[in-house]
C-alpha cells in the first residue's frame, strides 16, 4: 500500500509540475515579470516542504501519525477545487501521437536501475546477489532500447531532438541531475541526523527546518529583482556552492552543535541552492524552446529533479551501508560526503560547459523562429529549399 501510494504521489507531481511550468512559460514573456513569477513559483517548494514537516511534527507530537495524511487529503481536495475554477483551459491543436515504445522502455528501465542501486546494500551478497544483477542488467538493457527507440523508431519521441538544440542544454541537464541528487541526499540525511544522532523531538526538528521556508520566501521576493542583473552562470555557481556548503557543514558538525552556527546556515545554503537552481533552469528552458515544447521541457526539469534524488540517494545509501551498523553517525557523514561530491561535480560542469546570459527581456523562441523563417522566406517549422538556379 505504501509503495502504491508513493507511486500515485509521483504520478501527481509528474502531471501538475510540467503543466504549471508550461502554463507560466507560455503566458509570460521573457523579462523581469517572468522572473518574478518563476521566483514565486520556485519559492513555493521550500515553503510547502517546511509546511509538510511542521504538520508532521505537530501530528506526531500531539495527535497521531495518521492525522498527517488526513490533513494532506483535506488540503489537496481544496487545491483541486481551486484548480478547476482558477486554471485557464487551454485549446489544444492537433493531438500528438503517443510514444508508447518510449514509455515501455524508459519506465521499466529507470525503475529496475533505481531498484538495483537502492536495494543492493540490503540484500545478502550485495551486488553479487542474483536479484540485483538481473534487475541492474535488465534496467540498462531497457534504457539502451529507449535510446534506440528515441533515435531511430519513434515518429514522435518523448525526448525530441529539438529539445536539446539550444546551446548548453545538455550540460545544464547534467548539472541539474547532479545538483538535485546533492539536494536530495542533504534533505533525507539531515532529517535522519537531527532526529537520530542529535535526538531532537519531532516538533523542534520541524522548527529547525524553518530556514527552508524563510529562505524560499526571501529568494522569491528578491529573485525577480536579481535574475535580470546577474548572468545565469553566476547564479548557477552560487546555487551549487550553497548545496556544497550545506553538505560540508554536516560533514564537519561537532558532537553537540550550536544550531545557529551549524544547522541554520546549512538550511539557508540548501534553500539558496535549490531555489536559484530551479528558477534559473526553468526560465532558461522555457525561454529557449517553442511554446509547444515547453510542457516536455518542464517535464524534463522535474523528471531530473526526482530522478536525480532517487538515483543518488541509492548510491548514498550504498555508501553509508559500508560503515559499521552500530555507527550510524559515520554512515550519515559518508552520505553527506556523497552529497558534497555531487555538488562538486555540478560546479565542474558549470565551469567547463555552461554560459547562460542574464534573464532579461527578449524575444520568445516562437518569435525568433518566425523571424528566422521570414528572413529565409519559409514558414515556421519548414526547411528552407535552396534555389537550384543559384550556384553555391
Amino acid at each position: 500500500m505504501l509503495v502504491v501510494c508513493r507511486a500515485l504521489q509521483g504520478l501527481g507531481a509528474a502531471a501538475f509540475l510540467p503543466s504549471g511550468i508550461s502554463l507560466l512559460g507560455s503566458v509570460y514573456r521573457p523579462g523581469r515579470r517572468k522572473n518574478i513569477v518563476f521566483s514565486l513559483y520556485g519559492g513555493c517548494a521550500p515553503f510547502g516542504f517546511f509546511s509538510g514537516i511542521f504538520i508532521a511534527g505537530v501530528s506526531g507530537q500531539f495527535l497521531s501519525w495518521s492525522w498527517f495524511f488526513w490533513i494532506g487529503c483535506i488540503l489537496l481536495t481544496f487545491v483541486c477545487i481551486l484548480t478547476f475554477f482558477c486554471v485557464p483551459r487551454q485549446i489544444h491543436q492537433a493531438r500528438m501521437p503517443m510514444d508508447w515504445w518510449g514509455c515501455a522502455t524508459s519506465i521499466p528501465g529507470l525503475m529496475l536501475l533505481v531498484y538495483a542501486i537502492t536495494d543492493s546494500p540490503h540484500v545478502p551478497k550485495d551486488w553479487a546477489s542474483p536479484q540485483i544483477l538481473v534487475t541492474f542488467i535488465s534496467g540498462m538493457m531497457f534504457l539502451g532500447a529507449f535510446v534506440y527507440v528515441q533515435g531511430w523508431v519513434s515518429t514522435a519521441p518523448l525526448l525530441p531532438p529539438k529539445l536539446f538544440a539550444p546551446k548548453y542544454t545538455i550540460a545544464l541537464f547534467c548539472c541539474l541531475f547532479a545538483a538535485f541528487g546533492s539536494f536530495g541526499i542533504y534533505l533525507l540525511y539531515a532529517s535522519f541526523y537531527i532526529e537520530t544522532i542529535l535526538h531532537i523531538p519531532p516538533l523542534l526538528a520541524a522548527a529547525w527546518f524553518a530556514p527552508l521556508a524563510i529562505g524560499g520566501v526571501i529568494i522569491a521576493i528578491v529573485g525577480g529583482a536579481v535574475l535580470h542583473k546577474l548572468s545565469g552562470t553566476i547564479l548557477l555557481l552560487l546555487s551549487v556552492t550553497g548545496m556544497l556548503v550545506s553538505s560540508l557543514l554536516f560533514i564537519l558538525i561537532p558532537e553537540s552543535p550550536n544550531y545557529w552556527a551549524w544547522v541554520f546556515p546549512a538550511m539557508m545554503c540548501a534553500t539558496i541552492g535549490i531555489d536559484i537552481m530551479y528558477n534559473v533552469s526553468n526560465i532558461f528552458i522555457t525561454t529557449s524552446v517553442r511554446s509547444d515544447q515547453q510542457g516536455i521541457a518542464g517535464a524534463c526539469v522535474n523528471g531530473l529533479l526526482f530522478l536525480g534524488i532517487s538515483f543518488f540517494l541509492g548510491w548514498a545509501d550504498l555508501a553509508a551501508a559500508q560503515a559499521s551498523p552500530n555507527n550510524l553517525k559515520e554512515g550519515y557523514k559518508i552520505a553527506f560526503i556523497m552529497g558534497a561530491a555531487c555538488a562538486g561535480a555540478a560546479i565542474l560542469i558549470i565551469v567547463a560547459g555552461i554560459r547562460i546570459d542574464k534573464a532579461k527581456g527578449d524575444l520568445t523562441a516562437d518569435e525568433r523562429e518566425q523571424l528566422q523563417s521570414e528572413a529565409v522566406g519559409s514558414a515556421p517549422g519548414e526547411t528552407p529549399v535552396a534555389n537550384p538556379g543559384k550556384s553555391s
